[in-house]
């Protein structure tokens, strides 16, 4: 058994979902372990790298990606079985999953998701994390306690 590192790079992350018509962008045998490396962040969202952990690889994702979209999760992969066929039922362990930045966001698009009517404008909203702590330091002080998904 390997074990395989997916860094997020331009050409290795799609936006907003995986759909069966994309090419792998790794391929591994089963019972292989992959690492995969994941980044966040519009453009507008992405902090001062003076003042927070910013993976380097994250600008130059927005500058060059070439399946860019306007929203949605910035996803590393996807990743393919060596042999498995439509149908087959996989089995995936996730084993760890670390924070790789002091940083997140929540955004407000205007008119836009679930409850379009009740958020009219937009909000951007940078929030500090605590990476040791597993914490993240809302405006109005409360610490919240994170569980990584």
């Amino acid at each position: 058994m390997a074990h395989h590192e997916l860094t997020a790079a331009p050409g290795l992350v799609h936006w907003a979902m995986f759909d069966g018509t994309l090419e792998p962008v790794l391929e591994v045998d089963s019972g292989d372990t992959v690492t995969l490396h994941c980044v966040t962040g519009t453009p507008d969202a992405i902090p001062d790298p003076a003042e927070y952990d910013v993976p380097a690889e994250l600008p130059r994702i927005h500058e060059e990606a070439a399946q860019k979209q306007s929203s949605g999760h910035i996803m590393t992969g996807p990743v393919a079985v060596k042999g498995a066929q439509p149908g087959d039922v996989l089995e995936v362990r996730i084993d760890d999953v670390s924070l790789r930045t002091d940083w997140g966001y929540n955004k407000i698009r205007p008119l836009a998701g679930l409850l379009p009517e009740d958020f009219p404008e937009g909000r951007l909203l940078l929030i500090p994390i605590d990476r040791e702590r597993k914490t993240a330091k809302l405006p109005w002080g409360v610490d919240l306690p994170l569980n990584p998904f």
